[in-house]
């Protein structure tokens, strides 16, 4: 890594301790540092990293309790006690013990109505990624390409 010029920080594998996580993200970001700094975490669903990173929020909420910045933890008890347990009934755990505002996964994994809202959040996936575009310094993975050129169309998805 650049230390001088480095603003990206990529996480693969979360540790169970936020610290260090934490620590990651510090280091790319320094003292003078002029350009916003970025961390991309890969987690899939149903996997142990998925819930390395619950149980890293849990300890965070914690945390924010002690602190007295935050009056509730982000997963309760019995989030706890289901840490390991596999929920094939939703397609992401993590959204759900979030509760999410910002997007609306549907709660009935029916396909039929996961067709009906899919295209609701593509656009909202489309509309971030042109806010981030907007960014002086976007990635160039985020540059935007038409599907069509590549013989995708909705109804792939």
């Amino acid at each position: 890594m650049n230390l001088i010029g480095g603003n990206r920080l990529v996480l693969f594998d979360p540790d169970w301790n936020p610290a260090v996580d934490k620590q990651a993200a510090a280091r790319c970001w320094r003292d003078g540092q002029k350009k916003r700094c970025f961390t991309y975490r890969f987690l899939a669903t149903g996997t142990v990293e998925e819930k390395i990173f619950q149980r890293q929020l849990s300890k965070e909420g914690l945390q924010s309790v002690v602190d007295d910045k935050e009056q509730v933890n982000v997963l309760s008890t019995k989030d706890l006690r289901n840490l390991f347990k596999l929920r094939q009934d939703t397609p992401s755990d993590t959204h759900d013990k979030l509760r999410c505002d910002r997007c609306k996964i549907i709660a009935d994994n029916a396909e039929m109505e996961a067709i009906k809202v899919l295209p609701k959040q593509l656009a909202a996936c489309r509309d971030l990624l042109d806010r981030m575009m907007k960014e002086e310094d976007a990635a160039s993975f985020l540059t935007p390409i038409k599907p069509e050129e590549h013989g995708v169309s909705s109804t792939d998805y």
